[in-house]
Parts: structure tokens; C-alpha cells; sequence
């Protein structure tokens, strides 16, 4: 008996007075070593997960032995209830998601409602999957692991820039009201993954979006996406559209919005697609949150078929390493507003008009938004220039 796999959690498994038992550890893994009844040093946190195994491994020894001298067969409640127990919160060391609650009390009368919603959710990941760790053993080594197992979760650099700044700050916080933590909080800093400008294809992909079948929430995201890719615009400004938004005038369908960027009402022209799928719904676009249309489109993408492979630039410490991520895995709900805008630039649209119509605060920004390669620049100085 021991530790076994099942569907990537680690459950383990003993047998007491002739009564088999089976505990789920709370703990999984996509790299299990069965000879060593270990985590691969090839996962991150690898060491933590490994130490906790070797807590239960020791507690539930330590039972059936107990069980064994005293002549009783425990239940597997009373088991998960010793391996299990809550800490009592420590105020002079207190764990990490144990000291949130009391970083939020603090300083509720200063902090957003949606920050406090943040923080709240920090907790949660914390308690879920780090419960035993303390800010003494937040190390610089702990903070890489980090980074690179959200990495692997596909979060999006800011989403992952914005985690490492509030636990740094709770770092910090600790640290005044004298918690020992480890000052390697203070030198960390993410280092985001490198993505080359990731849009779709207008002859390739865009077709195929247009035909793919999908019922419900899944096709409101596929006419959303498609919308966008359509107008360029973001994804905040189309949650706010009503059908009043949208007029005919000479024959021809025009949209005025508010422009949140530019802080002002922006009034555009709508092509045959745009206007087809504005028509579809009777001008009245469904309304969602961006997470939600940011994990779908990856879903329909993959559905479509789109397989192209992306290259990304990750760092880990000094080291740059370099991958291939499938293209569906990349796109983001944001994606279609940079298709809108390539498709402008391999059109050969005036690239002062596309940045004026995108908001930039110059072309060279614009031009590093589309990915605008060198070979791209000298092709055209060759072009004009002979």
C-alpha cells in the first residue's frame, strides 16, 4: 500500500485489521515517480508537495500503528480530521492566507471594493494550495515557482504582474507588524513572458469562425469575437452598446459609442461583415464578462482547428527560455481588436490614420501593437525607395 495516482491527484492508500482505506491528499501532480512514491523534481513547488507527502506518510504510520496497539479500527472521518486540522492562527507567525484576512480588515476604510475582491481571492489560492506556508519561507527560488507554475496556467502577464504585487505588498505589510518574512520579497521582480503580437488570420481563420456552429454562450463569444475583429473595438465598449447605439444614414450603418480610452464619443462606419452580424442579432449584442469570453474563444478556436504554434519568451532567474504555444492557447479576447488593426496594415492603410482610430499615443506603438517586423520595414523602403 502507499501513495497512488488517480487522474493526477495522489491519494494514498493503507490497510487496517483487514479495513482498506483510500485519503486524497488534496495534492496532484502531472509528474508522479511511482518507484519513489515521490513528486518529479521536474514540477514546480515539487519540494513542497514531496514534504507534505512526507507529513501524511508519517501521520497515517503513526495511526495505524496506534490502531494496531489499541485494538480499534478508526474511521476514515477521524483520519481526515488529524491529518487535516486546521492550525490555530498564530498572531506572532501567522500562515500567508491566515494573515489576508487580517491585512483586509486593516485597511478596508482605503481599499477598492474590487481590490478587496482581489485579495480575497489570493486568500483562497493560498489556502487551497499553499496552506502550511509561512512568510519566513517565501524565497526567491519560492517566487520563480510561482511565476512559472501561473505560467502554466495560461494567465496573462498582467494578471500575473498583479498577484506577485499584492503579495508583495503583504510581504511588506508582515514585516511592519513584526512577522518574519523573507527579504527576498523585496528584489523579485516578474519578469513577463515575451509573446510575439498574436492575431488571426482574415483569410484563414475569420472564415471559419463565420461558419463553425455553436449554440448558446459559446456563439454569443463567437459573434462577439467576430464583431470586434470587424470594428476594433474593446471589448468594454461593446458590453455598452444598446440598440440605439446604431443608425442608417444614405444607406449605409454607422455606430457611435463612447471611446473609454479617449474619453469622448466615437462615431465609425460599419462594414458589410459588422453590419451583418449587428442586423443578426436585431442590434442588440449579449453582454459578458471579459474572463468568461477570454476562456471560450480559446475553446472555439481549437474547434475551428486553428493549430499554428506561436513562439514565447519566458525567463526563469537568468535564463531565457524559448517555446512554441499553440496559436488557440494565445488568443485572448483582446485579440480581435489586433486583428482589426493588422488586417488595416497588411490592407496598406495609413499607419498615422490606424493609430489616431486605436487611441496610441504614437505610431511606433502602434506599430509594435501589429508586430511590425524590420523585414517588413526594409521591404518597404526597397519598394518606394528602388
Amino acid at each position: 500500500m502507499g501513495f497512488v495516482i488517480n487522474r493526477n491527484s495522489i491519494i494514498y492508500e493503507m490497510m487496517i485489521s483487514g479495513k482498506r482505506f483510500r485519503i486524497y491528499t488534496g495534492i496532484s501532480t502531472k509528474a508522479w515517480v511511482k518507484s519513489e512514491q515521490r513528486v518529479s523534481k521536474d514540477e514546480y513547488f515539487y519540494w513542497e508537495k514531496n514534504l507534505k507527502l512526507e507529513q501524511i506518510e508519517r501521520e497515517m504510520t503513526r495511526i495505524k500503528l496506534k490502531a494496531k496497539v489499541e485494538g480499534f479500527i478508526p474511521t476514515e472521518e477521524s483520519i481526515k480530521a488529524q491529518l487535516f486540522a486546521k492550525p490555530e492562527p498564530d498572531k506572532k507567525n501567522p500562515l500567508i492566507w491566515q494573515f489576508v484576512e487580517e491585512y483586509i480588515k486593516d485597511k478596508s476604510a482605503i481599499l477598492h471594493p474590487n481590490t478587496i475582491r482581489k485579495y480575497k481571492t489570493l486568500q483562497k489560492h493560498f489556502k487551497e494550495d499553499y496552506p502550511t506556508l509561512f512568510f519566513n519561507e517565501l524565497s526567491s527560488t519560492w517566487f520563480q515557482d510561482y511565476v512559472n507554475e501561473l505560467l502554466e496556467k495560461g494567465l496573462l502577464n498582467n494578471t500575473i504582474s498583479d498577484k506577485v504585487k499584492r503579495l508583495r505588498l503583504l510581504c511588506q505589510y508582515a514585516y511592519e507588524k513584526g512577522i518574519t518574512v523573507n527579504s527576498s520579497y523585496i528584489n523579485f521582480r516578474f519578469k513577463s513572458a515575451q509573446y510575439i503580437p498574436v492575431w488571426l488570420d482574415w483569410e484563414r481563420h475569420l472564415p471559419k469562425l463565420e461558419e463553425i456552429e455553436l449554440k448558446g454562450i459559446e456563439d454569443d463569444v463567437r459573434v462577439r469575437f467576430l464583431f470586434r475583429c470587424y470594428t476594433g473595438m474593446r471589448e468594454g465598449e461593446l458590453n455598452q452598446l444598446e440598440p440605439q447605439n446604431f443608425y442608417k444614414r444614405v444607406g449605409k450603418h454607422f455606430l457611435r459609442y463612447w471611446d473609454h480610452k479617449g474619453k469622448k464619443h466615437k462615431s465609425i462606419q460599419l462594414s458589410s461583415q459588422a453590419a451583418d452580424l449587428a442586423l443578426a442579432l436585431n442590434f442588440s449584442f449579449p453582454k459578458m464578462a471579459q474572463q468568461t469570453e477570454n476562456r471560450l474563444i480559446k475553446i472555439i478556436l481549437q474547434r475551428c482547428k486553428v493549430t499554428e504554434m506561436k513562439k514565447v519568451i519566458r525567463h526563469s532567474g537568468s535564463k531565457e527560455i524559448v517555446m512554441m504555444k499553440p496559436l488557440a492557447k494565445l488568443v485572448s479576447s483582446h485579440t480581435a481588436r489586433r486583428t482589426f488593426a493588422r488586417r488595416w496594415y497588411e490592407q496598406g492603410g495609413d499607419l498615422k490614420k490606424l493609430s489616431k482610430y486605436l487611441g496610441h499615443s504614437s505610431i511606433r506603438t502602434t506599430e509594435i501593437y501589429i508586430g511590425v517586423e524590420n523585414e517588413e520595414v526594409n521591404d518597404e523602403l526597397m519598394r518606394v525607395m528602388g
